[in-house]
């Protein structure tokens, strides 16, 4: 039987067992066999010729375990150093640590002290422009406690920042432009009193008046709005007597409602306000400021974030008395000047018609009832 040709891989022994003779399938048997010891000699022969690799591989894996081994030992003899070096300079290390801390710390504090400086200076500026001078007193003063922290503690810091010198002259200049705008308010015809309360306090907050100079400075201020009046030419003699009686009708107003009593309360606005702003409970004056964004801003000091404006008033007996003699003075100034101011403008009334309109006019601002009320309150 001539030897048949198998493929090996893809034999199927059922169609095997169905298509051959029992010889042939003997056969394949033996080519089978044949194969098999061939398969098993080769792969003892490859095994023979990887064995030294395996070997060298096994002594590397063996030599690296052992350098592991010491490695690790070293590693915790490294740290057992370590911990013994940090000991030994641990309070030496701290100092130093703790010195260049403080160092920038108080860098960062004078840095952030002088842009707040420059910017309290813009904010003063904006707050004149807004015509609030009670805010820009309070921002000039804190300004001033700020500049004079860095005037005390570090003067070198002063010499080296010519900028500050300027801020400095600066501040001075705001004053002055406050209190003349203060002024000016004051001696106005006609003012609300609201906007005059809060422009005492910012005198007194500026000039540390107590509560009879402020009310004497006010009274001044009025006389001088009074004779501003009889000085002022007018287009008539009329509305020139008509501009006195509501200059005296202000002054009487605000007298009673800024010193006297606001609203039924038994103290005046001034007092109000003032609580407002030196309380200890008031917020702080770097609160009232819409400050920029920055970091610095938070190493600002905190005696100058919890700055607030210190102000001593009182409305106790001798401080009523001083209110009654301080107008009754002015009352009798009053009286004097507007005798002669009156007897030197009746002299240019020629008729008994001009004189009649001067008196109804006189009567529509109430002037009868603002000297009643005079004497109702201090006499």
């Amino acid at each position: 039987m001539a030897k048949t040709n198998y493929n090996l891989l893809n034999l199927e022994i059922n169609k095997l067992f169905e298509e051959r003779y029992i010889s042939e399938i003997i056969e394949l048997e033996k080519i089978i066999d044949v194969e098999i010891e061939k398969k098993r000699l080769e792969l003892r022969c490859m095994v023979g010729d990887r064995y030294k690799d395996i070997l060298a591989a096994s002594d590397a894996i063996n030599t690296m375990k052992d350098i592991s081994q010491q490695i690790v030992e070293y590693i915790g003899q490294i740290k057992e150093n370590c911990e013994t070096l940090v000991k030994d300079v641990d309070t030496n290390s701290m100092k130093t640590v703790s010195t260049m801390n403080a160092q920038k710390m108080e860098e960062r504090c004078l840095v952030a002290q002088i842009r707040l400086t420059i910017f309290m200076n813009e904010q003063i500026w904006l707050a004149l422009d807004e015509q609030d001078y009670s805010k820009a007193a309070q921002f000039y003063l804190l300004a001033q406690h700020v500049h004079t922290g860095l005037r005390l503690l570090r003067k070198d810091i002063l010499d080296k920042v010519p900028l500050l010198k300027q801020i400095k002259n600066s501040l001075e200049i705001l004053r002055e432009r406050i209190l003349n705008r203060v002024k000016e308010k004051l001696e106005s015809l006609e003012t609300t009193v609201e906007v005059s309360s809060s422009n005492l306090n910012s005198l007194m907050l500026l000039e540390s008046q107590t509560s009879s100079e402020l009310l004497c400075t006010f009274i001044n201020l009025r006389k001088t709005a009074l004779i501003k009046v009889i000085q002022k030419l007018h287009s008539s003699v009329r509305h020139q007597l008509s501009a006195m009686v509501k200059c005296l009708i202000t002054t009487v107003h605000l007298l009673h409602d800024c010193f006297i009593s606001y609203q039924d309360s038994s103290t005046g606005l001034i007092w109000q306000q003032l609580e407002d702003i030196v309380n200890e409970n008031a917020p702080s004056t770097l609160s009232k400021i819409e400050l920029p964004e920055r970091p610095l801003l938070n190493y600002v000091p905190e005696i100058i974030s919890q700055f607030r404006p210190k102000c001593s008033f009182t409305t106790s007996k001798e401080w009523k008395e001083d209110l009654e003699n301080c107008v009754k003075e002015w009352l009798h100034f009053t009286t004097d000047t507007i005798d002669k101011a009156l007897e030197e403008r009746l002299e240019l009334i020629t008729s008994i018609k001009g004189l009649y309109i001067i008196r109804e006019e006189a009567l529509k601002t109430s002037m009868f009832f603002i000297i009643l009320d005079l004497y109702l309150l201090f006499y």
